[in-house]
């Protein structure tokens, strides 16, 4: 707020009601209302509690916008400080997106009889009691929320998600004399789905597709999962009831490009899952 003069004004309460639109009829108010159309200390007072009130009616997204400097010098003054709230220049440089409420132009002076008006010469003018605690509470959450967003929060989006429990898995090895290894096959659970990972190295064969399947150990079954369309990685998502069911034998086949849906017969890893 702007220092006045020594002399007649009107009362903070008074100020206030007119900032806040009220009209309950009253002389009182009525007279307060002549003053300010005539006074321009006054009527810039009335502007500035109207920028004052719409930072903490315009909603939580506008609370962290800064009020502008002759709202925090008349709060430093009110408080006995020199100088702008600490955080407060920060705080307005990292949030900057929500638009800074326009305050309502305030009357011009205008030629008009001297209105009788409270007498307040010899006591500090200042921001009413109720409304510096309205205007501190902007200042907290502006300092509050400017940190937040320095800090960069507590983003759960960007906590690492969680690592999947491994349900079984299984050496894979080549079904030769010498049962070479060719790799490693996991089924692992994460939330509602259960998938069959599989990590194969070194698979021998002539150049074609290399599909993924689940045979059932009563040795007439099987069930494909898919092709290892990335080199010899992959994960196939299957329902975990088939593991149950006695779908536990990890086998990676190699297939021809002949359109045969079907197993070729010939198996270039195997493995059975445990656990």
């Amino acid at each position: 707020m702007h220092p006045r003069d020594d002399g007649e004004h009107v009362d903070d309460q008074l100020l206030a009601a007119l900032a806040l639109g009220e009209d309950d009829g009253s002389d009182e108010l009525a007279r307060a209302r002549d003053h300010v159309a005539t006074c321009t200390t006054c009527a810039e007072e009335v502007g500035e509690l109207r920028v004052t009130l719409a930072l903490v009616t315009s909603g939580a997204d506008d609370l962290l916008v800064a009020p502008p400097p002759a709202v925090w010098a008349a709060i430093a003054a009110e408080l006995g400080h020199d100088s702008e709230p600490a955080g407060q220049t920060q705080a307005a440089q990292t949030h900057t997106s929500a638009p800074t409420p326009a305050a309502a132009p305030a009357p011009e002076p205008t030629e008009a009889p001297h209105a009788s008006v409270t007498e307040l010469s010899g006591r500090r003018r200042g921001v009413p009691t109720w409304l510096a605690a309205v205007a501190a509470s902007v200042t907290l959450l502006v300092g509050v929320g400017g940190g937040m967003l320095i800090a960069g929060g507590d983003d759960p989006a960007e906590e690492a998600a969680p690592e999947p429990t491994v349900v079984s898995s299984t050496d894979l090895v080549s079904l030769d004399a010498d049962a070479q290894e060719r790799g490693r096959a996991q089924v692992r659970r994460h939330d509602d789905q259960v998938a069959l990972h599989v990590d194969a190295q070194s698979l021998d064969g002539p150049d074609g597709i290399r599909e993924v399947w689940l045979l059932n150990v009563d040795g007439s079954r099987m069930i494909s999962l898919g092709l290892l369309s990335r080199g010899e990685q992959g994960d196939f998502e299957f329902p975990v009831d088939l593991l149950d069911e006695g779908y536990r034998i990890v086998d990676i086949s190699y297939e021809p490009r002949d359109g045969d849906p079907t197993h070729s017969g010939r198996s270039l890893a195997r493995g059975t899952l445990e656990g």
